[in-house]
């Protein structure tokens, strides 16, 4: 694994000096309420990254990051985040399109079916050796959201030596990832598998 502990080292936002997150798995899921802060952990993981793929401004906040990562990340080391919360590549103007395939596939797409298509798809693309997954089922019935689920399992499987996190409110996609689910709360934030 990547990263193995995350440890602020000082008061930031919601969270204090000396919070820590271990992960003991090469896939963590992580959900709590609106407002409990993943969006501002995940953003404090990404400024250790040379980030590969965004549609988040949350990183730009960012001049430096509250947090020591375990152990720590050699500069330069690449991630792929993964959040279409703006658009379905519209406004996109570092996509690799080695092929407008996928583009012009969207376009016929309703919005729920682009997501759940784009977002496989990056993930299964993605070559950074870790890969951080937000709220994939966005948008999503339920029935887009298990198989969302189910693809990322299977992308996941495929990437033995990837280190994925996944931040989600869907009960099926936390299902299709965690065999078991083991929660450690902190605070209205769990990370489960």
């Amino acid at each position: 694994m990547l990263i193995e502990k995350i440890e602020f080292t000082e008061d930031f936002r919601l969270f204090n000096k000396g919070d820590t997150f271990t992960l003991t798995d090469r896939v963590t899921v992580i959900t709590g309420d609106n407002g409990s802060g993943k969006s501002t952990l995940v953003g404090c993981i990404r400024a250790h990254f040379e980030t590969a793929w965004s549609r988040s401004q949350v990183i730009s906040s960012f001049d430096k990051s509250p947090v020591a990562i375990t152990p720590k990340v050699p500069r330069g080391t690449k991630m792929a985040y993964i959040d279409l919360a703006k658009d379905h590549l519209q406004v996109r103007s570092d996509f690799d399109f080695d092929n407008l395939d996928l583009q012009l596939s969207l376009m016929s797409k309703s919005s729920g079916q682009a997501t759940a298509h784009q977002s496989l798809t990056i993930a299964r693309s993605a070559t950074a050796p870790i890969q951080i997954i937000d709220e994939p089922e966005r948008g999503l019935s339920v029935g887009k959201q298990i198989l969302v689920g189910q693809g990322l399992k299977e992308i996941i499987v495929s990437k033995p030596d990837v280190q994925f996190i996944v931040i989600t409110h869907s009960r099926e996609v936390m299902n299709a990832l965690c065999e078991e689910v083991l929660v450690t709360l902190w605070r209205d934030i769990a990370v489960e598998c």
